[in-house]
């Protein structure tokens, strides 16, 4: 079992390796983990190298590999006494709908659609209490029983809401490298942002900040008739 700062370290080696192919210095750990000395970075790093997480190559300065990344490591957990997000779910019948707001939906989202496949229509629907009108909100339909495991089913609405605030464990559509779309929980990890896949077998990929995209957070579900 790993520590909260042990798993933040690794989760934060292990992007930065990724995205730039070289380990990060203990500065730049540092930085990440927020901490006021580096001793504490040397404490963690032999913590993680005693528990088979990492291990330093030889003969190369500054040099480490990640030997795994647990489940622990990739995805953090919810605060105390907030369960991870699932949209509110509204109406039952696609065919159903009340004149309240009109908002552009785009097209159909998989598990990574391109960005040129994407094509705007507009839809009419009627937001419940807690919704503020006001708010831009947009939608995009979703192809594919890939989040089926919260209950989000193919052709069902997901509706999105625009905001410069987000939280850990958001379910986020993000544009990576103005190329792909996708929805995933949103994490972030000192200058990192992690895209955390839906199901189990969907891999947790780390970002550079610059790299992603955050269109809005997902708020409502309108749910497919027969679903």
């Amino acid at each position: 079992m790993l520590t909260k700062r042990q798993s933040q370290l690794l989760v934060f080696i292990h992007g930065h390796i990724k995205e730039n192919g070289y380990s990060p210095s203990y500065k730049d750990m540092q930085v990440a983990l927020k901490l006021a000395s580096r001793s504490g970075i040397h404490r963690h790093l032999i913590a993680l190298v005693e528990r088979g997480f990492i291990r330093k190559i030889p003969n190369r300065a500054r040099a480490l590999e990640v030997v795994k990344l647990p489940i622990s490591a990739t995805i953090s957990a919810p605060p105390k006494g907030r369960q991870e997000f699932r949209p509110s779910i509204v109406g039952s019948n696609m065919n159903e709908v009340v004149q309240d707001i009109t908002l552009p939906v785009f097209g159909r989202i998989g598990e990574n659609c391109s960005i040129s496949v994407i094509e705007r229509s507009v839809y009419k629907l009627k937001l419940p209490d807690g919704l503020n009108e006001t708010e831009e909100y947009f939608g995009s339909e979703i192809t594919g029983q890939w989040m089926s495991g919260i209950g989000i089913y193919d052709g069902d609405l997901v509706i999105f809401m625009r905001t410069d605030s987000y939280r850990s464990g958001d379910l986020v559509c993000a544009i990576v490298d103005n190329k792909f779309v996708t929805i995933k929980r949103f994490r972030q990890f000192g200058h990192s942002i992690a895209l955390e896949g839906i199901s189990e077998d969907q891999e947790t990929q780390i970002y550079k900040k610059s790299r992603i995209e955050l269109q809005g957070k997902v708020v409502l579900l309108q749910r497919r008739f027969g679903s």
